[in-house]
């Protein structure tokens, strides 16, 4: 952004296969209150988040899972890009 915070994405629950648990809403309220990202949420593709890594816009990516677990996601495959 160009006030200088970062970004943190993340898909809308309306979208569907989202589940609005008590991880999200934690890492959320987290973020929030830290007051060291700008929220946004909208629908992510692996090409768009795929680009963003390639060109140095993406520092971390994580899941929040159903199972109380946040879990930095190392690696993806997309179209032959790792």
């Amino acid at each position: 952004k160009k006030d200088g915070r970062r970004k943190l994405v993340t898909p809308p629950l309306e979208r569907g296969g989202i589940l609005p648990g008590v991880t999200r809403q934690s890492v959320l309220g987290l973020c929030k209150g830290w007051r060291e990202f700008h929220l946004a949420e909208w629908s992510l593709t692996m090409p768009g988040v795929g680009d963003a890594a390639a060109g140095g816009r993406l520092i971390e990516a994580f899941r929040a899972r159903t199972a109380a677990a946040v879990t930095p996601s190392r690696t993806s495959i997309t179209r032959g890009r790792t």
